[in-house]
């Protein structure tokens, strides 16, 4: 198999990248941010892989890159209204609201919730701001409201791969037979929590096929 080097990139806002109160946290200026670096470090041909928002920036990437993206790999993108969940109760805030207690209860509900990868989420959480977050679940769910995510993956042409959890297979079932799909057992959204042995596999055997 071929060997690839690993480029992973924290948003804007998220993770250790600035986070300027003046930007818009609009995933498609995130695709733009995310195009740039591959410009700046002369990345000529790439492979995307992104979960959640990071697929919904993903496939906004594609469309710029045209034939210098060669395939990507969608993991439980928000591509419908019904795919936005946390993001469709935190609008129905004010940025005011989620600042001054919204966001502390959502943090407290993933604390309580259990979940595998939870104390890693909260780690997570604890380096985005509440504009940020805000922010970025209003462009959330107007992407996903408008359907532009859905129709632009599945007409893209490049290679593509529909990773769900077997707790979500509803959001597999809207897509057309034309979409490779790979599900992966025991998993919800956060299939890189609940089975990261499973959901690796699937991603290198489908690097693998296209390879060959």
């Amino acid at each position: 198999m071929q060997q690839f080097s690993l480029l992973a990139i924290d948003c804007v806002g998220f993770g250790h990248s600035s986070k300027p109160k003046d930007f818009s946290y609009d995933l498609k200026d995130q695709a733009d941010i995310m195009i740039h670096v591959l410009d700046q470090l002369n990345i000529e041909r790439c492979h995307l892989i992104g979960h959640s928002m990071g697929g919904m920036i993903g496939i906004l990437m594609l469309e710029k890159l045209q034939s210098r993206a060669l395939s990507i790999v969608n993991m439980e993108a928000n591509m419908t209204a019904k795919d936005s969940g946390a993001s469709l109760t935190v609008v129905t805030q004010s940025l005011e609201e989620f600042s001054s207690g919204g966001y502390d209860a959502f943090k407290e509900t993933v604390a309580e919730s259990h979940e595998k990868g939870s104390e890693k989420r909260l780690q997570w959480l604890s380096l985005i701001p509440d504009f940020v977050f805000y922010k970025s679940a209003k462009s959330i769910t107007q992407w996903a409201n408008s359907e532009k995510i859905l129709k632009f993956f599945l007409s893209a042409p490049q290679k593509k791969l529909f990773v769900y959890g077997d707790k979500n297979r509803d959001k597999a079932a809207r897509l057309p037979d034309t979409i490779e799909k790979a599900e992966i057992p025991h998993a919800g959204h956060r299939m890189l929590a609940d089975n990261v042995e499973e959901t690796r596999r699937v991603i290198e055997n489908f690097y693998r096929e296209i390879a060959l």
